[in-house]
């Protein structure tokens, strides 16, 4: 039945592309939490500077 095997290759892509499309989100979310904890002391520095002087 090549009819069914497509159908089923069409569900395998489609479930590839949401995990892909989850993962894409994921990193996203991840890289922008990773810059927001990097810029947090970066911030409190610039503040400290600006104080000082």
């Amino acid at each position: 039945k090549p009819k069914e095997k497509e159908e089923l290759h069409k569900l395998g892509n489609a479930a590839e592309r949401q995990a892909f499309q989850a993962y894409l989100k994921e990193q996203r979310r991840q890289a922008i939490s990773l810059l927001k904890k990097a810029n947090a002391p970066m911030q409190t520095t610039k503040d400290t500077i600006q104080n000082e002087s």
